[in-house]
């Protein structure tokens, strides 16, 4: 059987006794997963934001200060649509500016020696 987030709320409180800055902590990670995840039962949420508002009150804090705090709430990412419609897929180097001196077969050979070498590779057969 799962708790609801007021049960767990409150269990928490009376188990772990949190400190006033856990228990800012812990509402509004609450606030958050509340806008983050809409599947949440609002009713039980805000169960769970009134235990911490109580535990806060109880320990000496102003529940208006915690429920009106300025404690930053992560935004909503957007959707992958609209991700997507931001990103830059464009050429990284222009093709026509890029300066192209192709290598020959044996200079080639010779920086992939160098390349083994340098890695550790011992080559079979490569040109030096």
């Amino acid at each position: 059987m799962n708790e609801s987030l007021t049960q767990r709320a409150t269990t928490w409180v009376q188990k772990q006794r949190p400190s006033i800055q856990a228990i800012i902590k812990a509402h509004s990670a609450m606030k958050n997963k509340m806008l983050i995840e809409p599947e949440i039962d609002q009713d039980d949420g805000e169960g769970a934001l009134d235990v911490l508002v109580e535990a806060y009150e109880t320990l000496g804090g102003d529940p208006d200060d915690l429920i009106h705090s300025g404690v930053p709430v992560v935004s909503i990412v957007p959707d992958r649509k609209e991700q997507a419609s931001l990103l830059n897929c464009g050429l990284l180097v222009a093709y026509d500016e890029a300066h192209q001196n192709p290598l020959s077969t044996d200079q080639k050979l010779a920086v992939f020696a160098q390349l083994r070498k340098k890695i550790g590779v011992v080559s079979r057969g490569a040109r030096p």
